[in-house]
């Protein structure tokens, strides 16, 4: 799967959120998932609130991106 294109604002919405719990749950653990950036790449995602022990990974969901870009007008979506 290619990279998503985040524009500006998205990338400002996500450094606010980074390390700060989303609304999804681990599927392998149940813990929360929290909002990621990878030093490597510097492309965000959820990671599981129990890193370590747990390594459950995900990229963002199409309706947190969209939430972000400001597209979904006053919309209260999953993740926020």
């Amino acid at each position: 799967m290619p990279p998503i294109r985040l524009s500006k604002r998205q990338i400002q919405a996500l450094n606010v959120r980074l390390n700060k719990k989303s609304a999804f749950a681990c599927p392998d653990c149940g813990a929360t998932m929290l909002y990621k950036k990878s030093s490597l790449s510097g492309e965000f995602f959820l990671g599981c609130g129990r890193f370590p022990d747990c390594r459950h990974t995900m990229n963002l969901p199409e309706n947190v991106l969209v939430e972000l870009s400001g597209d979904a007008r006053n919309q209260r979506l999953p993740g926020f």
